[in-house]
């Protein structure tokens, strides 16, 4: 981003009109006059958003230790009042099952088969 506000300062101190610029970089006019005024590049604050699911991760933590489906654990959450869909749900779970070592680690199917 800092080059490109590099180059519209550049292109305008060689005396490019700011319409041109705005054709030239494809920039809306109140960026690109934002962009001329700026001495030093942008600070960019990202914090970290919590997630929905983030009160109920000891529990999922838990489960996933046990050897918990992600299905069965959204059906579980559901109940306790989890709002949000099961698509926003998976990646969740599947980021804390590469993060936390699992105890059981046998599909549940595969023991429903055998007894």
């Amino acid at each position: 981003k800092w080059t490109l506000i590099l180059a519209v300062q550049q292109d305008a101190r060689q005396g490019v009109p700011i319409s041109e610029l705005i054709r030239r970089h494809h920039i809306d006019p109140k960026t690109c006059r934002r962009y001329l005024e700026m001495t030093e590049p942008p600070r960019i604050n990202r914090s970290y958003r919590r997630h929905s699911a983030d009160i109920y991760k000891r529990d999922i933590v838990r489960w996933i230790r046990q050897g918990r489906t992600t299905e069965w654990m959204y059906r579980t959450l559901k109940r306790k009042g989890y709002l949000r869909g099961i698509s926003t749900f998976r990646p969740y779970v599947a980021r804390l099952k590469k993060a936390v070592p699992h105890e059981i680690n046998i599909n549940r199917r595969i023991i429903q088969k055998v007894l």
